[in-house]
């Protein structure tokens, strides 16, 4: 933000912090609506990525976790949401309110700054008040999360289009190895040479990648 409008712009991030407000029905369900649409209007652009988060859901906890918050199961949740708006809406407010809360902890603040040396200043005297309204409630350094690989699931989900993307996935090294910096080049080259020559220029569908 601009220096004349920084306090400004703090302000309001406090407000959308400790205060969020879900009693205006109206603007909430225009919300949801909107980005109901939104969701939904991007599934064909970025089509492979919905289909490689759906498929590597089943490998691993966190890509489950991905998945379930940036994938298609996102979208299922939202379009859920938007068409039993009424009676989902108080239960979906508990939530949110209990994610504030969770979130709203001294313990896990962590921020970021970039700007100049008089907005550093304005933005740490707004970081020194910030943590008094906050929850010190300990951190847990891991959480159980109940999980268990899927590896041989094969699956397919239909919708109004002409155009289909396919995911395979599996199991590889870790970045740590000593082996991935090449498995990664390979995946590179494969996908703007092998895949890109036989699928896309030959073929004539839209394209393919290795990663």
């Amino acid at each position: 933000a601009l220096d004349r409008k920084l306090e400004e712009m703090l302000d309001l991030l406090t407000l959308r912090l400790t205060a969020p407000d879900f009693d205006n029905v109206k603007r909430f369900e225009e919300v949801v609506m909107e980005r109901r649409v939104q969701l939904k209007g991007g599934i064909v652009p970025s089509g492979s990525s919905y289909a490689s988060m759906y498929a590597a859901r089943n490998l691993k906890g966190n890509f489950a976790l991905g998945e379930r918050f940036n994938g298609v199961s996102k979208i299922r949740a939202f379009n859920a949401f938007a068409d039993d708006f009424a009676d989902m809406r108080p239960q979906v407010v508990d939530k949110f309110l209990r994610i504030k809360d969770f979130l709203y902890n001294k313990n896990r603040l962590v921020t970021s700054f970039v700007g100049s040396d008089a907005q550093r200043d304005t933005y740490r005297s707004w970081l020194g008040n910030l943590p008094g309204g906050m929850n010190d409630a300990p951190v847990p350094e891991s959480f159980d999360v109940n999980f268990k690989p899927g590896l041989n699931a094969r699956e397919a989900i239909a919708m109004p289009s002409d155009v289909a993307f396919n995911a395979a996935v599996f199991n590889a090294v870790p970045a740590t190895h000593e082996l991935a910096p090449a498995l990664l080049t390979l995946g590179t080259n494969l996908s703007y040479g092998f895949l890109w020559n036989e699928i896309r220029a030959k073929r004539g569908a839209y394209g393919a990648r290795a990663h």
